[in-house]
């Protein structure tokens, strides 16, 4: 399958998903209600085991290979797994799930080979009912714990390629503080090597929103893949706010020559704190501009200051 066919691929899906439940329904004299499960339900009751083996057979399984997909870094990969993927515990396959069209999308143009099956359809408060897309890929990135290592010494542009696919994954777009990220109490650890991208706040009793600072959005805007989450990310940032830490500096993230990141705007305050840690960057009329290493210690002093 060509990368160009995807959408409607994936449109093609949620219709034969739809399809499978009804002939379930049907032969159990039953509505679409009745085999759906509310979200985050718990154990399977019989009829769901029943209606499970008639729909899956119904829908079967659809092995893919997409050719011409856009090429997607590891990290971005790491930040789709983490945050909305689940790596087996024989750390041989990696699976998604979703009810979301756009979500199915990026993920299998992101991993180009994948395997596709379905799960009970979803029941929303309204009584709608969403098919439940289910997603098997054969896993070449590793576990979690390896993810982990590999994000700590990473570079700038690695952790924006992630962030973006954080954001993808169980991102959300507000439009007061723009993208924050969903993260549950087990996955905290995940959000520490980019915890000087943003700041955490807990939003329930396990649940958690990491609110990227604003001027790292614009770089991370470039790299997502949801298209109706860029749209609203790019409305919120196209609308002025107040300067706060960063004094309405302008971030750029670049490869250029080695280059990694430039900084726009009132850049004053940045070459005194490259001064004060003993940096070298290049100053220009406008702008400044660090590599990936001196990078990180700059925005890491700039929200931890910590110099003696």
């Amino acid at each position: 399958m060509d990368a160009s066919e995807v959408e409607e691929f994936v449109e093609y899906l949620f219709v034969r998903a739809m399809y499978a439940y009804m002939i379930a329904a049907s032969i159990l004299g039953l509505k679409l209600q009745d085999i759906a499960k509310k979200p985050h339900h718990g154990k399977s009751t019989e009829l769901h085991k029943k209606a499970y083996k008639i729909f899956n057979k119904a829908f079967g399984r659809i092995r893919l290979r997409v050719k011409n997909a856009g090429r997607t870094s590891k990290f971005y990969k790491y930040g789709l797994i983490l945050s909305d993927g689940h790596v087996s515990k024989s750390r041989k396959m990696i699976q998604f799930g979703s009810t979301d069209p756009e979500l199915i999308r990026i993920v299998l143009l992101a991993f180009k080979r994948a395997e596709v099956y379905i799960l009970h359809p979803t029941l929303l408060r309204n009584d709608t009912i969403h098919p439940f897309i289910y997603i098997h890929i054969d896993n070449n990135l590793g576990g979690p714990e390896q993810f982990l290592s590999i994000l700590f010494n990473a570079t700038v542009t690695e952790l924006v390629d992630y962030v973006a696919g954080l954001a993808d994954g169980d991102g959300s777009i507000s439009r007061w503080v723009g993208l924050r990220i969903f993260v549950g109490e087990k996955k905290l650890p995940y959000i520490e090597p980019i915890s000087w991208m943003g700041r955490l706040h807990k939003s329930g009793k396990d649940s958690y929103s990491f609110i990227v600072y604003k001027e790292f959005q614009g770089v991370i805007l470039r790299k997502m893949q949801h298209r109706k989450r860029k749209q609203m990310l790019k409305a919120v940032l196209q609308r002025k706010y107040r300067r706060n830490k960063f004094n309405g500096i302008k971030i750029s993230v670049r490869n250029h020559r080695g280059v990694e990141v430039c900084f726009y705007g009132n850049i004053n305050s940045i070459i005194k704190y490259a001064q004060m840690l003993g940096l070298k960057p290049s100053v220009h009329e406008n702008f400044v501009r660090f590599n990936a290493k001196d990078t990180l210690i700059l925005l890491k002093a700039i929200i931890n200051p910590q110099i003696s």
